[in-house]
Order: structure tokens, then sequence, then C-alpha cells
């Protein structure tokens, strides 16, 4: 199941891949500018506010991963959305019809797409460290920010999580998790600008990603996140395995 779902989303993988990595390189290479390009206080205040109160290259540095995690989010939603495309198509049917058990075929969709996501992570993180080095001629600057991305991971987890435990019980529900990832991104990536209550701001799980690179990060959302995302990933797949399938 795993090798087939592989093959089945090897494009969109590869495809993102490059994407990802272009447009990271290309954020960590201005970084070092970010005080010239951003003159204006009003702006200054902007970038600190969303990559917490560091330095303003770190600020910008955080901010770019803040906003590459959530788009590499919408790849993990895609990715294991795949398991209703091919429930929908009868392929799963065709599938289970041998001797596959109904979880490890489920399972060989979401691994992908959680690998998928640390993957892309990993990916940009590099990429932005490196362009970032580059810029100012500090190759330390590549393991620091990969580091940074890599603690990324969780929140963008619990969204392929979340589209499993909504499909295990309604397959053609999916679409609300798009709706919740909008908001999520709204109240988590902007919320603290637009003075959103922080207990409505806690519901997106991009809000308790570490800001870093930067100093006093926060690491106790990493293992909560992960703990949610499995709890979501258990109880989709047992839900789905007593349902019938959906044509």
């Amino acid at each position: 199941p795993v090798g087939q779902a592989r093959r089945l989303q090897r494009t969109l993988l590869v495809a993102w891949t490059v994407g990802s990595a272009v447009m990271a390189f290309l954020m960590g290479s201005i970084a070092n500018n970010v005080v010239g390009l951003l003159d204006s206080p009003a702006m200054q205040d902007i970038i600190k506010q969303l990559g917490g109160e560091q330095g303003l290259t770190d600020a910008f540095l955080a901010a770019v991963l803040g906003l590459v995690s959530t788009i590499i989010a919408a790849y993990g939603i895609s990715a294991v959305g795949r398991l209703h495309t091919e429930e929908a198509g009868g392929h799963a049917e065709s599938v289970l019809a041998t001797a596959t058990p109904r979880i490890w075929w489920a399972a060989g969709h979401w691994l992908i797409a959680l690998a998928g996501v640390a993957w892309l992570m990993l990916v940009a993180g590099v990429a932005t460290g490196a362009g970032h080095a580059i810029a100012i001629g500090d190759p330390h600057q590549v393991l620091h920010i990969t580091i940074a991305a890599l603690a990324r991971i969780p929140a963008s987890w619990v969204m392929v999580s979340l589209v499993v435990a909504v499909w295990g019980q309604w397959p053609h529900a999916i679409g609300v998790v798009w709706g919740a990832y909008a908001a999520f991104i709204v109240v988590g990536e902007f919320g603290q600008l637009w003075g959103v209550p922080p207990w409505v701001m806690d519901f997106s799980p991009f809000t308790h990603s570490p800001v870093l690179p930067g100093p006093d990060a926060q690491l106790w959302g990493m293992p909560w996140l992960t703990v949610v995302a499995g709890a979501f990933l258990a109880g989709g797949s047992a839900a789905f395995r007593h349902r019938d399938l959906a044509g």
C-alpha cells in the first residue's frame, strides 16, 4: 500500500519540492536586507509581530518559515485527500477486494502525506538557510534555519490528520477541512496583528509552533501537536474500518 501511494503521489511531491526550494531560497537570500527593504516603522512592527520579538532579521526568517509551513500544510491536505479520490473512483474497492487490510491501505496514503510534509519542510529549511548563508557569508545558518523549519512540522501534521479524521467518518466532507485550514491561517498567522482574542488563536495548530529562529522559543507545543495528530489518525482510521465504502 505504501508503494502504491508513493507512485500515485510522486508527481505532486516533486512539483512541490521544486516550488518550495525556489521560494524558500529567494526569501532566505533577502532576509539580511529586510531592514533596508522595510524602512517604515509600521512595516517593521508587523514583521516583528508575525515572527516574534527577536531581531528584525530573525523575525523576518521566522515569519517566512511560518508562511511556508502553512503553504506546505496545503500539500498535506491535498495529498491525503487522495484517500477520498481513490475511494470515490472505485479504486479502493478493487484494492481492498484483495488481501490488503483497510487500515494498511489508508495508512499507505497518510504516511506518504506525513512524510511528504516533513520532506518539504526539510527542503524549505535547507533552501532558506542556504539563501541566507550565501547572502551573509555564514554557512552555519543552513543548520540553524533548517532546525527552525523542522520545528514547524507537527502543526502541518495536525492538518493532515484532521483530513483523515473527517474522511474516516464522513468521506464526502473533506471540503470542511479546507475551510478550517483557511480559518486557522487567518487566526494563527495574522490574529495577533488583528487583535484576535488569544483563546480563539489557540484553536489554530499554527499558533503553537515554536517561533524560530530566535531566543526563548516555546517548544511545548510540538509534542502536544504530535499527540493531537496521532489521535486524529487513530480515530479516522478506526472509523474507516467500520463504515461502508463511499461511491
